[in-house]
This record gives structure tokens, sequence and C-alpha cells, in this order.
């Protein structure tokens, strides 16, 4: 029986100590947009002063842990951090889902609403690109819901540079209140990835690799539940004593 005892509780430790299995990718390359870029000119991100504050999309190479590559277009969801530059990188990142992220699915709101004015014509792409991303910057930093550009945790100076009637335009659009299936659409498209040494982006890995693949974000395998592994201790316990029973 004490050999029995042993076996289960090995097993128990074992179980509960298996980490979440996930996907591991890196940054090769990690190109900002300096021909499309837009200065925003002063603002303020969660204290931190700037001012001159250049706006643009980013292009990121992206290497899965089987060595498979693809391209996406990316913009900045964490404003007070230098992002990692370069064309000959080798940066661990982790992919996770925009609804673990404060404002993330905002932010993927955002950038889903702004794609179809890229194709209109009635902006230019810098324009577009720094209106995009004070927006995402907005939503990104202020929790409560009440996006202002002029006060709260995030703010920009009177002398901004932005087209901020376009900015407001998109805030003005968001919608803050996503179904099921809105997440699952903006989820299907987006993703955040983060580094703790260098700036989180925003992904939107659909539509814009040369190879036309789609990177999945990484799915987690459940944590058993200690209720869970309780009754499975139980039941084991239970099978243990039935089986002595039947030796005696």
């Amino acid at each position: 029986m004490k050999k029995i005892l042993g076996v289960m509780v090995a097993f128990l430790v074992v179980i509960l100590a298996l980490p979440l299995s996930a996907q591991a990718y890196s940054y090769s390359k990690v190109y900002f947009d300096n021909d499309n870029k837009k200065n925003l000119g002063e603002l303020t991100a969660d204290g931190e002063h700037y001012s001159w504050a250049p706006a643009s999309d980013f292009s990121v190479k992206l290497v899965e842990d089987d060595g498979a590559t693809e391209w996406v277009k990316a913009y900045c969801i964490e404003p007070n951090q230098d992002a990692v530059l370069g064309g000959d990188l080798s940066t661990e990142v982790e992919l996770t889902t925009l609804d673990n992220v404060t404002g993330g699915l905002e932010a993927a709101w955002l950038f889903d609403y702004a794609y179809d004015d890229y194709d209109s014509g009635d902006y230019s792409e810098s324009e577009l690109n720094g209106a995009l991303q004070l927006a995402i910057w907005e939503v990104i930093t202020e929790d409560d819901g009440n996006y202002d550009l002029y006060t709260g945790d995030f703010f920009i100076g009177d002398n901004s540079k932005a087209n901020v009637d376009l900015t407001n335009s998109y805030l003005a659009a968001l919608e803050t209140d996503f179904a099921s299936a809105d997440q699952a659409y903006l989820s299907s498209k987006y993703v955040a990835a983060q580094n703790a040494t260098y700036q989180d982006f925003i992904l939107r890995y659909d539509g814009f690799t040369p190879a036309g693949g789609v990177i999945e974000p990484p799915e987690s395998t459940p944590t058993p539940e200690p209720a869970s592994m309780l009754l499975l201790a139980f039941g084991l316990f239970g099978l243990a004593g039935l089986k002595r029973k039947f030796n005696k």
C-alpha cells in the first residue's frame, strides 16, 4: 500500500508541475518605416514626457522554432520602451492574445478599422500611421475607457503635429463592448508580441506576408484545476483500496 501511495503522490506532483506549452517565436528583423513616419510632436505617456515622438508602422520578420519565417505589420503598444531594430536579430518574443493586454482588443479594433483607410487614398501613409499609432497609445495607456487626447495618463501637447481629427474619428468610432464573435475575429488577425527588455508590438499576421501564410498564436495546454486533481487522487486511492480488499 505504501508503494502505491508513493507512486500516486509522485504522479500528482508531475502533473501539477507541467508547464504551459507554447510555440516559440523570435524576431530576426525589425524595421521602422522611416519613409512614412509622422512626427507627433509633444506627448506624455504614464508620466514620461517626449518633446519629439516619431510614429510609423514596423515591418517585423518572425521566426518560428521550426525555422519558418513570416513578415508581419506591427505598431507599438508600449510607448515608454525602446524598440529592438535591425536586420540580424535573434530576439525571443512571446505571442499572447490581446485580451490579456490592457487595451489590447481596443488596439486590435483600431488597427482593423484604420486598415481600410490605407487603400482609400484620402490620407497620406504618414498621416495614417501617426493617427493610428496615437489612437493605439491612447487606448493602451488609459485603462479607464475615457479616451481624451488632452487629459489623463496619455496626452498630447498643444503643438501636436498629428492629424488629431483623424485620431479622434478613430476613437469616436471605437467599440468597447466586444462580443465573443468580435473577440474571435480580432484574435484571428491580431496578436501581441511581448519582450521583457524591448518594446511590445501589436502584430497583424494576416494579409501582410509575402508567402500568404498565417502565423497562429500559441495555444496553451490547460493546467488541471486543483479540484480535478483531488478527484483524480481520491479515485486512485479508491482503486487501491478495492484492490487491497479483494487481495484479502
